[in-house]
């Protein structure tokens, strides 16, 4: 069995860690198995992917899908359906909660919800495909779809030779959990349970492993890093003792927080984080409190109003807010009165937004009812 996973980023700086963990576990668990990633960028024609795809010999092809990808992996699923003849497996956010939607497509023959690792391996050697959890099929004329994956065993991470040769000094980045805390309307990271945590020195270890393979930012994809304070703590910590030691000076660490959970231990190890070494994103959203109440944001923000300019004083650390357009009970007016006051903290980003209808999210549901939205990716 030839098996191709193809990873199609956003942009060319971006890598792709999704594939080479669902390549590490058909290494672990399959034999006669040959698995090959190949990596493009929505940037490039549909002809350049495909001339990439015809270059390859493959049984059975997976792609990752998001909602900067997903018309595209359409089209390449097609060819791949109509010229090889292999099959298609799809995974990814983009397709875990629309399956029978992408089922009834005659070039699509598999889905897998929620962690993708143990399913897709068992499909790779041949499992039976009933009894493989997370994975969706069509049977007999019938749609058979199956609830999201949720793993009680964290798997390692995938940093091989093959792996740093392909990052060639991208973005990399790195779990050290996964799930989230948090179930905000609009977001599809709390649906697949609580936070489950890797093991904190095999993390500690790979933050070493990124930072030392010639990439200018390690980029932490937990969803919340700081869910768990003492833990989120720690891994702070060791970048900053380690910090133009065994960790090079001129690395950026990239962590997406709750920042009213910062707390004064918190403050006290940041404070001595040496200039560009750490960046935080910090989710407000808004301001508006019965928006935040609609969207089931709980956070105080007085709490993460104070934390954040806190952060700010200490002028090392690259500070960086969200706020998102469109949310619930927000018109123009509040959104202003939101945007000046993200702005008047002075941090040194304020990304402004705009609200995604995911399918998946309970913010779906909630637009059925008075939301015009695009039908297309990105919604």
């Amino acid at each position: 069995m030839k098996v191709l996973i193809y990873a199609i980023n956003s942009q060319y700086i971006h890598s792709a860690l999704a594939p080479w963990c669902l390549s590490k576990a058909i290494e672990e668990n399959c034999t006669d198995v040959q698995c090959k990633i190949l990596e493009g960028t929505v940037n490039g024609s549909v002809k350049k992917h495909i001339d990439a795809l015809n270059r390859e010999e493959f049984d059975l092809i997976g792609f990752c899908t998001y909602i900067w990808n997903i018309e595209l992996v359409d089209e390449l699923c097609k060819f791949v359906k109509r010229t090889k003849k292999s099959v298609t497996v799809l995974g990814g956010p983009e397709v875990s909660y629309n399956i029978e939607e992408h089922l009834k497509k005659e070039y699509v023959d598999y889905i897998i919800s929620g962690e993708g690792e143990i399913p897709f391996s068992k499909l790779c050697k041949g499992e039976d495909i009933a009894k493989i959890e997370g994975l969706s099929y069509k049977q007999n004329g019938q749609i058979v779809i199956k609830e999201p994956f949720v793993s009680s065993k964290m798997r390692n991470l995938p940093y091989t030779s093959k792996y740093f040769e392909s990052l060639n000094g991208r973005i990399a980045y790195i779990e050290t959990s996964r799930g989230c805390p948090n179930r905000c309307s609009y977001c599809l990271s709390g649906r697949c349970g609580g936070v489950k945590f890797f093991d904190l020195e095999e993390s500690k270890e790979n933050i070493l492993l990124l930072a030392n393979s010639g990439t200018k930012t390690v980029k932490f994809v937990d969803r919340t890093f700081n869910a768990s304070k003492k833990r989120a703590n720690e891994i702070f910590k060791f970048i900053i003792e380690n910090y133009g030691k065994n960790l090079p000076q001129g690395v950026c660490f990239h962590f997406e927080i709750d920042g009213s959970l910062i707390d004064e231990s918190t403050i006290e190890i940041l404070k001595e984080a040496p200039l560009g070494a750490i960046q935080l994103e910090i989710g407000i959203q808004s301001f508006n409190a019965e928006t935040l109440k609609a969207i089931n944001r709980k956070n105080s923000i007085e709490r993460l109003v104070k934390n954040i300019r806190e952060l700010i004083k200490f002028g090392t650390i690259h500070i960086h807010v969200d706020l998102i357009v469109g949310l619930p009970y927000e018109d123009m007016k509040s959104l202003e009165e939101s945007f000046n006051r993200a702005y008047f903290l002075n941090a040194n980003m304020l990304q402004l937004g705009f609200l995604k209808i995911l399918h998946g999210s309970d913010m779906k549901k909630m637009a059925e009812v008075g939301y015009e939205y695009s039908k297309r990716a990105p919604y």
